[in-house]
């Protein structure tokens, strides 16, 4: 089994890895952290990562991590003031290790603190960081970014805030450069301001269980400044290497309305100091519907008479049960009127309380059901996402298209489809008070099949001092069924005992 898109594709005959954490607070409280892994091939995690007593969630991430990450550091805090000093090692999974940047170290100082007998804020943020690769352009970069806020507060309805940075970022570059290109530097300014308020209007309302609801719109308009500079002369090592100019507006509007009512299926508790632990009962006041909307106007672009308009970003929240939710998430681009990403979801809990603690955390959790479906369309640089090691710079050779098909540029590119649409829906359900069943699948919309699915039955013991989890699992990158046998006495924090 090879995947043809990342750099190393041999699979090695013995295959191993080292995983490990460790955090420890001193008498003076520093913090001292590390997280570190390992691996012998680059599809380790891929193919072998089950293997470890990882939670589901862990697991996941590290399975579809295009990096391993090792970290060591400590961390100190004194109330608004915070240092970090810390390592950050990668392992390259997609491309060759040998040009992967590593932070050797990166050094973190910030904080805020008002100024006395003035109503500014002063923020600051310092950061110091070497980066070495084996192969390619590495340096030391110094950042520093000191900030003066402004909180105001205008006619008594309408706050907002004001704020000036500038900023200073200075490197020594290691070879290959220049003589004169091995110190150079570039300096910015960013300036930020908003301005919003919140009105709210509370209205009398006995019908489906409620007793009042309260409508708040809050509108808000913002603007950022960040002049032109040049930056040809320095590398690229990260996000912070390249900050454009930025002349923007944005109007946002939030929608909100707030409910307060009293679960039917609740009944009083038959003792005083019963604890709920339902999510969807712990209040008689909940949110029913949000909505908000954003927008930004690009002043230079529409100067220059090109698009202008950001995508409008959308934020929908619907609870009108209180055990019931539809979510969704998205972005229009207003010039052709196209979502250009889209995620619902619908999820459904159980409202009747559950009473209960267990030592087990999945049988204190309510039953659910949950659907979701997100679309990504295609954009300039899709096809990165299917062919990271895609080299615009190389030429189109038949060799080269018969081993980066993705590359628009090669005849018959099959990268001529949106990014990703998958369906994803989860099953949490109590068969008994010790006994539950979890299901989850995965549906990859844009090819029509099913690209993975797992089932798990759990056993609670009547003394609830042990609990027993039988699972399957099907998965087709790498195409394998696994079957899945956990046995853990509770109280002595098993690090797997859910299910989650």
């Amino acid at each position: 089994m090879v995947d043809r898109t990342i750099a190393d594709q041999h699979i090695p005959k013995d295959r191993w890895s080292i995983i490990g954490t460790h955090r420890y607070t001193t008498a003076s409280d520093w913090l001292t952290f590390s997280d570190f892994a390992a691996y012998r091939d680059d599809l380790f995690t891929r193919e072998l990562i089950e293997r470890f007593d990882l939670s589901g969630a862990i697991e996941s991430n590290i399975r579809r991590s295009r990096f391993g990450e090792s970290q060591f550091g400590v961390f100190k805090s004194w109330s608004d003031t915070f240092f970090k000093t810390e390592m950050n090692l990668y392992q390259d999974f997609i491309q060759p290790d040998k040009i992967t940047l590593q932070r050797t170290p990166q050094v973190s100082f910030w904080g805020r603190r008002f100024l006395s007998n003035l109503p500014l804020e002063f923020r600051w943020r310092a950061e110091a960081v070497n980066y070495l690769r084996r192969e390619g352009g590495d340096g030391f970069r110094l950042d520093l970014r000191p900030e003066l806020f402004l909180p105001f507060r205008l006619a008594s309805h309408w706050v907002g805030s004001l704020g000036v940075a500038p900023r200073e970022t200075a490197y020594h570059l290691y070879s290959p450069v220049k003589s004169n290109d091995h110190n150079v530097s570039r300096e910015l300014v960013e300036m930020r301001a908003n301005i919003g308020t919140s009105v709210s209007r509370l209205f009398g309302f006995d019908s489906f269980g409620l007793n009042q609801i309260k409508h708040i719109v809050e509108p808000e308009l913002s603007y950022l400044f960040v002049p032109s500079v040049n930056q040809s002369r320095i590398p690229i090592m990260d996000g912070i290497d390249r900050v454009n100019r930025r002349n923007v507006v944005t109007l946002a509007l939030a929608n909100r309305v707030w409910g307060k009512s009293i679960n039917p299926l609740l009944g009083a508790p038959s003792e005083q100091d019963t604890e709920f632990l339902n999510p969807v009962v712990t209040g008689p006041v909940r949110e029913l519907a949000s909505l908000r909307l954003a927008l930004g106007y690009d002043i230079d672009k529409e100067r220059k008479g090109g698009d202008s308009l950001t995508d409008l970003d959308i934020k929908l929240q619907l609870s009108p049960l209180n055990y019931l939710l539809i979510r969704y998430d998205g972005g229009v681009d207003p010039g052709a009127w196209k979502f250009t990403n889209s995620k619902t979801t619908l999820s459904i809990s159980d409202p009747r309380p559950i009473t209960r603690r267990s030592l087990d955390p999945d049988f204190n959790q309510p039953n659910y059901f949950s659907l979701s479906y997100q679309v990504v369309r295609l954009g300039t640089n899709a096809f990165l996402a299917e062919d990271a090691n895609v080299d615009l710079d190389a030429p189109a050779t038949p060799a080269y298209c018969a081993a980066h098909v993705a590359d628009p540029r090669c005849p018959g590119s099959s990268f001529n489809r949106n990014v990703g649409g998958s369906l994803n829906n989860t099953l949490f359900y109590h068969l008994t008070d010790n006994l539950l069943f979890t299901a989850s699948s995965t549906y990859d919309a844009l090819n029509s099949k099913f690209i993975g699915f797992r089932t798990a039955t759990k056993i609670l013991s009547s003394c609830e001092c042990w609990s027993m989890t039988l699972g399957l699992k099907r998965d087709i990158n790498p195409a394998k069924t696994s079957f899945r046998f956990d046995f853990n006495l509770l109280g002595l924090g098993s690090s797997k005992s859910s299910l989650k």
